[in-house]
């Protein structure tokens, strides 16, 4: 047999296994029915339903307040701005001036006449020819003045240093020396002229472009290479070292650069308008700050007046317009019959030429681009404020707390004052341009302006409380409040929050803080007893001169007031309080002029805000309006104004947003939108 064979044989006897039956499984009982359990009431729904509760009816009560106040007596006023511009423009005014045609004629015969004798007239003409010459002149002369301006710097440096007899040697100005010479060098073997080089640059198109506004055909005009005599330049760049023995070469560059400045503010008087608003807080640098800003402001108005004389820009006054003008005057007047005799006339002069720039920006400024100039030109010069006050916190480098009263704020060692004199003013001017970066923070288009814009909120934010001033703090939130109301109603939801949150304040907010809020009322305070006696003496002086005030300025008030002055208040310098000190100064004609020309700007901002066109000019409006509205609020309780810069920045403020308004309004005109009974329906709703 095969082995294959008894396999399968072995695998035939192998015994079957049998299965086990397994037995049946007993069978269950049948389950009970399922009793239904009762529900438990869901505490958690009932909160999150009565929260929605409270939530509805809080808006619901301010949607019913806001539009009653739209639709009612107060929406009617703030919305008749239109209607009291057109009995303006149609009025006596208009009559008079342009209906006449007998003025007309004469009023063009005196342009004309003065038009024809400034176009030839000696310096507009060697003027143009210059800014001609150095537009078109090729880099390789502003290289060949450096390098020899360096070159002489450093020989006059070297002079000094063999002959200290004559002079000390200042190693600052060798470094300048070599400075100008490493910049000088590569310029010498360029060959493109001035006005080509900008357009082939980033940086100088980003300067001379984006910044100062230049048009492409205005540097195309200039960019053909002028061929003259470099010789000049080397000339030029000779005794400019030359001169560096008697002058820091710092200072020589920076009559140079004056000197371009005033150039360019000669073909475009706009840039000196965004220039003055920027460099307000680097006027501390000069020795006399108000000095520098005047000459600023006069020598672009001296180019606008040209320029309207010779027909490429225009004037307009608006109603608004016209109550600043007649509040300038009662300035004015106010100086010639004062107390003060010559201080209070210097005092006015200041006062009404910084006003002037109120009326540069409004007529200057006719896009929205050069008006965006001017606000970026305002929040970076504040930028740069605000962040040198934060640093000098952290570093313990600003003022001391001498403005506080010692024994109720000891754990206040500082309080900072940046570029401005003592931190009450530096608050003023961060105040005024804070609810502007709130604008920049709605209207960031990206994640990174956003972030970039809540980073340079909340430097402002820190800043405004590192001046530790209660009036700043308040007026800051109401701003902001009454911004955030307009730009969105869920605003409201969030200060119901914060008046329900009252009593667990004082256990979040530090206890400086906490503190210094609640010393609003206590008269034992020192800061506020002092202003209250300051307030009842100022009343006494308005009482006896009610009609016509003691004339304008701090010198008159200086004169009269420790005459009423309760004993050891003799000194003050002024009423710690606005309308107390226009009062004092002016009389209540100029007091209620101030007032109507207050709320004539925030009628006209008002009834802008109201309208559907153009929300980016919609939230600056509003940012200028809350700003004056914050700085209102904190004329209370101090003399806002006592500060030139600050009060030019005040106006600048106000015509940044008449300048929106009148922009906005063109171009829906011009649009052909309705914007005075067309969106009266929208305009009761609250949104």
């Amino acid at each position: 047999m095969t082995r294959d064979g008894l396999e399968a044989e072995v695998k035939e006897k192998k015994p079957k296994r049998v299965k086990k039956e397994r037995p049946p499984k007993p069978e269950k009982p049948p389950k009970a029915p399922k009793v239904p359990k009762e529900k438990k009431e869901n505490r958690s729904y009932t909160g999150i339903a009565s929260i929605s509760l409270l939530i509805s009816l809080w808006d619901g009560f301010w949607n019913i307040f806001c539009n009653s106040l739209v639709k009612g007596f107060f929406g009617r006023i703030f919305s008749s701005y239109s209607k009291l511009q057109s009995s303006y423009s149609n009025g006596f005014i208009k009559e008079f001036l342009f209906k006449d045609r007998r003025l007309k004629k004469i009023f063009r015969k005196i342009r004309k006449f003065l038009s024809s004798n400034i176009e030839t007239c000696f310096p507009v003409t060697i003027g143009n020819r210059m800014i001609k010459y150095f537009a078109s002149a090729p880099l390789s002369f502003y290289g060949n003045f450096g390098l020899f301006f360096g070159i002489y710097t450093c020989v006059v440096y070297f002079i000094k240093l063999l002959l200290p007899a004559l002079a000390t040697a200042d190693i600052g100005h060798l470094i300048v020396g070599v400075a100008i010479l490493i910049v000088s060098l590569p310029l010498s073997f360029s060959r493109l002229s001035f006005a080509s080089a900008i357009t082939r640059s980033a940086a100088g198109r980003w300067i001379f472009q984006s910044c100062f506004g230049l048009s492409d055909e205005v540097v195309a005009k200039y960019a053909p290479i002028k061929k003259g005599k470099g010789n000049r330049m080397l000339f030029f760049g000779l005794v400019a070292g030359t001169l560096t023995f008697f002058f820091h070469p710092l200072a020589i560059l920076a009559v140079i650069l004056l000197f371009a400045t005033v150039m360019f503010i000669s073909v475009t008087p706009e840039i000196g308008v965004m220039l003055t608003i920027f460099a307000v807080p680097f006027c501390v640098f000069m020795p006399s700050p108000t000095l520098c800003l005047c000459l600023m402001v006069i020598t672009t108005a001296f180019f606008y007046g040209i320029k309207i004389i010779r027909g490429k820009r225009v004037f307009k006054l608006e109603l608004v317009d016209m109550a600043i003008l007649l509040f300038g005057i009662l300035i004015y007047f106010a100086s010639v019959f004062s107390a003060g005799d010559k201080g209070s006339v210097n005092s006015a002069l200041v006062s009404c030429t910084l006003i002037l720039g109120y009326f540069l920006l409004v007529n200057l400024m006719r896009t929205k681009k050069w008006i965006m100039r001017c606000v970026a030109a305002l929040i970076s010069s504040a930028t740069i404020v605000a962040f040198i006050g934060v640093i000098e916190y952290i570093f313990g480098k600003g003022s001391n707390a001498s403005w506080l009263d010692a024994t109720l704020f000891g754990s206040i060692k500082l309080r900072i004052v940046s570029l401005f004199e003592n931190p009450n003013m530096l608050a003023t001017y961060l105040v005024l341009v804070f609810p502007f970066v709130l604008a920049t923070l709605v209207l960031a288009k990206n994640s990174k302006l956003r972030f970039f814009s809540f980073l340079l909120s909340a430097l402002f934010v820190c800043a405004i409380i590192m001046t530790w001033t209660r009036g700043a703090w308040i007026a800051a939130a109401i701003a902001a409040l009454i911004f955030f109301t307009v730009y969105s109603k869920k605003t409201l939801r969030i200060f119901g929050v914060l008046i329900l949150a009252l009593p667990v304040i004082p256990m979040i907010l530090p206890d400086n803080i906490f503190d210094r809020l609640a010393s609003i009322l206590n008269l034992s305070d020192s800061s506020i007893s002092y202003r209250i006696y300051t307030w009842i003496g100022s009343i006494r002086v308005i009482k006896d001169n009610f009609l016509g005030g003691i004339g304008y300025g701090t010198d008159a008030f200086k004169a009269i007031y420790p005459q009423y002055a309760f004993a050891g208040i003799e000194t003050a310098e002024h009423s710690h309080s606005l309308y107390l000190q226009i009062l004092i100064a002016m009389g209540i004609g100029g007091f209620l002029c101030f007032l109507i020309l207050a709320f004539l700007y925030m009628q006209k901002s008002a009834e802008y805000i109201k309208k559907p066109e153009d929300k980016h000019s919609k939230f600056y409006v509003t940012a200028a309006l809350t700003s004056i509205i914050a700085v209102l609020i904190m004329g209370i309780f101090d003399y806002v104004w006592f500060n030139y810069r600050v009060f030019f920045i005040f106006w600048i403020v106000m015509a940044i947003g008449c300048a929106f308004v009148r922009v906005g309004s063109a171009e829906a005109e011009r649009q052909d939108l309705p914007i005075d009974e067309s969106s009266r329906e929208n305009d009761g709703k609250y949104n």
